[in-house]
Order: C-alpha cells, then sequence, then structure tokens
C-alpha cells in the first residue's frame, strides 16, 4: 500500500513552526528589541516592507510569537532574554482592498477584547464588541474626534483590563499596502502614536507589515507619518540560508536533496523563501512517487537536479510561478 507522507513543505502560508524559520538574525534581534521596548513602556513602531514572498510576514509572526513569549520563537533568538517577561496582547488585523481605518479599528477593538476576556478566564461578551464597535462608529456621526482618537479612547479601558495578564498590547497590521494609497491611511496611524502617547497608553506598539511601496505611500500621504516607525527592509535570503532551510525541513523525513537537486533549488529560488517552499514541496511529492534507495541501511528518497526541473515545469504551469527570465 502507498505510504502517507507528510510535507513539511508550506508554500501558501507564512510558516507557523519556527523550527523551520532560516536566516533573518539580525531581523529577529530588532524584533525582539521592538517587544522589550514595549514592554518597557517605550515603544518603538515597526514597519516591515519588502517584496511578495521575501517572508514579511513569517518575520511579523515570530515577532508576534516572541511578543507572546513563545518558547519556539523566543528560541530564535542569540541573545538572552528574559525569563521572567510576561507577554504582551496580539490584535492581528490582515487589510483587505476597499477597507478604511475604520475596519482596522473595529477588528483590534474586537480581537482585544476577545483576548481580554479568554485571558481573565470569563466569557466572550459579543454584545459589547458589537457596542464597542458601534461606538467607534457612531461617534463619526457627530464629528468627535478621528477614527484614531476614537480608537484610543476606547483601548484605554481594554488596556487597563489586560494590565493583570499583560505587559503591553501589539496593534498588527499586514498587507497594509492593499489600503495604503488611501489617503486616510497615514494620518491615522500619525495620529493614533500621537494619542496613544497623550493618554500615557505607553506599552501599546504598532506593527505595520506590506510590500515595497507602502513606505513610499505612507509618506507621500502623509511625510512625517514614516518617521514613527523603524523600518525592516527584506531582502533576498543567502544561498547557505535557502540551503539551511530546505535541510532543517526535510529533518525527520525519509527524504532529502542530492547535492546538485539543492543547488537547481538555490539557484531557482533565488533567495525567495516562498519559492523555496513552493518548489520544494512539490518536488518532495514527486519523489514520493518512486521507490525509496536503501543508503546504509535506510530507505532515502533524495530530490534530484531533475525533480527540481520538474516542479517548477508544474509550478509554471499551474500559474504559480512564471518561466525564468535569463
Amino acid at each position: 500500500m502507498p505510504q502517507i507522507r507528510v510535507n513539511p513543505f508550506s508554500p501558501s502560508r507564512p510558516l507557523a513552526d519556527a523550527g523551520l524559520f532560516a536566516g533573518r538574525a539580525e531581523e529577529l534581534r530588532r524584533g525582539y528589541q521592538f517587544v522589550v521596548q514595549a514592554a518597557a513602556g517605550n515603544p518603538r513602531h515597526m514597519l516591515i516592507t519588502g517584496p511578495r514572498g521575501i517572508g514579511k510576514s513569517t518575520l511579523a509572526l515570530s515577532i508576534v510569537g516572541m511578543s507572546r513569549v513563545e518558547t519556539q520563537y523566543l528560541g530564535l533568538l542569540d541573545v538572552d532574554t528574559d525569563p521572567a517577561a510576561r507577554p504582551l496582547l496580539v490584535a492581528p488585523y490582515i487589510a483587505q482592498v476597499g477597507q478604511g481605518t475604520e475596519e482596522i479599528a473595529a477588528t483590534w477593538i474586537a480581537r482585544l477584547r476577545r483576548a481580554t476576556s479568554a485571558s481573565l478566564g470569563l466569557q466572550v461578551d459579543e454584545a459589547e464588541i458589537g457596542l464597542l464597535i458601534a461606538r467607534l462608529k457612531i461617534r463619526r456621526t457627530t464629528q468627535e474626534g478621528t477614527v484614531a482618537s476614537r480608537l484610543v479612547g476606547i483601548l484605554s479601558d481594554i488596556v487597563g483590563d489586560s494590565r493583570a495578564f499583560a505587559d503591553g498590547v501589539v496593534l498588527y497590521a499586514d498587507e497594509l499596502d492593499q489600503i495604503a494609497d488611501q489617503s486616510e491611511v497615514a494620518p491615522f496611524l500619525k495620529v493614533l502614536s500621537e494619542q496613544l502617547a497623550h493618554e500615557g497608553l505607553r506599552n501599546v506598539a504598532i506593527l505595520v507589515v506590506g510590500q515595497d511601496d507602502l513606505a513610499e505611500s505612507l509618506a507621500k500621504a502623509h511625510p512625517s507619518a514614516i518617521r514613527l516607525f523603524e523600518q525592516i527592509h527584506l531582502t533576498p535570503l543567502s544561498d547557505d540560508d535557502v540551503r539551511d532551510l530546505v535541510d532543517t525541513a526535510l529533518i525527520g523525513t525519509d527524504t532529502k536533496a542530492h547535492s546538485a537537486g539543492m543547488e537547481a533549488l538555490v539557484a531557482a529560488a533565488r533567495g525567495y523563501p516562498s519559492a523555496v517552499h513552493l518548489i520544494a514541496h512539490e518536488a518532495f511529492t514527486i519523489v514520493g512517487s518512486r521507490p525509496a534507495t536503501l543508503d546504509q541501511g535506510v530507505e532515502v528518497r533524495r530530490i534530484g537536479a531533475g525533480d527540481v526541473r520538474m516542479a517548477i515545469e508544474q509550478e509554471i504551469g499551474r500559474g504559480e510561478m512564471t518561466p525564468p527570465q535569463d
């Protein structure tokens, strides 16, 4: 009977397993500094940018994991961490085309209130969440402050409740380039940061993620908005980091990468983690269709250069990749 093999590569989503994280040591250190600053009441908001598929969301989720004091993410660091540190409460938001600042604020409120209730062992009161969001929107009709100022007014109570179990809050917005060209987003972020400081909410930090043009869009819409953030711009992984990613993912499987297969994968991926996972995922499936060979008494399948070429051809055929340009 055919064997069911678990494919270790994740071609269509950010990594959920910190053990598969490769490279980015300096970026991880800066991410942890972001966490420490927020917990200390001296936040430095962060902006992560880079082209699609470069690993922005994976890095951001690693920072979120460190914010939550998750051991698997703290273990990625090459610096000492505080064993007594308490978590930060994280409110994630994934932007969609057509949404605006009101949707960002409403999502953060709902996420924080649910997380606070869960951490306090209370039943989540969806009616209360609905009232908080209505409060955010109703005040708009009376011209009472900006979305950011109304958000901060609501956050004050939620942050107060969270102090019993958390050292601060992270307001996390991913794929913000989807709406960053709207003129309201940059002023929203600027006013939000100012209002948080003004109201004494100094343990609240903002983590924003988007493609390369996000920083330019924010600066164009409001020149001072970009100065609010420490920016991490991601570039392609080194060849050694790509090799490490593949070798680490294959640990515990019946598959290894032949040296020629590894170099073909390194060349094709060009340092983009998404391409590594896409090609390697398909190549892992391809080698699973043929018998394993014995290597020192152990059955092993090896990904060769031909498997990598076949994987690329199949992904091009599905429209997941474009043909390489000479």
